[in-house]
């Protein structure tokens, strides 16, 4: 478990379980706050390690490492900037599809590890690949637009960098109704804007 500048994991993740149940009579804005104070210091203090300790220490004792981080607070780590990307390939393979998920929403991902879950077994954490605004349109025309499960075809085509020729092809040719219109919809707006 992390100490030092990092505020008790536990009392926060607390915190956090009483506004996710609406029942937190404090300033929920604070709890946020700090939940993502914590978080960069969880983050600070990865990147602060050498990166040959990172690469010699086997990947699941940096899994039992994150799970000890309560899930609200390892979620924000995983977005975090300030995340190295030695962690960010370790996290990218983590058995919970929940931590790759939150990975994937990153607007800070290289796109090595972008391109990595974008492959990934899990249908969700491919389709927030696909709805990050940050994934680049290579990735984006290879494996989002193609994917057999509708969901990712569908935030896809919500996404303004899936290249206009994929939206086009998505558009009239994608085996879901919904996934052709919201293609459609997306390729007008980039087209007239």
């Amino acid at each position: 478990m992390l100490t030092g500048n990092v505020p008790n994991l536990e009392e926060l993740e607390q915190k956090s379980a009483m506004v996710a149940e609406d029942s937190w009579g404090g300033d929920v804005e604070e709890v946020l706050i700090e939940i993502e104070t914590a978080a960069e210091s969880c983050a600070m203090f990865l990147s602060a390690l050498s990166p040959n300790i990172v690469e010699e220490t086997p990947r699941q004792t940096w899994y039992a490492f994150f799970d000890s981080i309560p899930r609200s607070i390892l979620y924000d780590v995983c977005q975090s900037d300030k995340l190295p990307e030695t962690f960010q390939n370790t996290l990218l393979h983590h058995p919970d599809s929940n931590v790759r998920d939150a990975l994937a929403e990153s607007e800070t991902l290289p796109e090595t590890i972008m391109e990595k879950l974008a492959q990934d077994d899990n249908a969700t954490v491919r389709g927030t690949v696909a709805y990050n605004m940050k994934t680049p349109p290579r990735i984006l025309g290879e494996f989002s637009a193609k994917d057999k499960h509708k969901e990712v075809r569908y935030a896809a085509a919500l996404n303004s960098n899936t290249p206009i020729e994929k939206l086009e092809e998505m558009s009239q040719f994608d085996t879901d109704e919904t996934v052709r219109r919201v293609a459609y919809g997306t390729l007008v707006k980039e087209i007239y804007n």
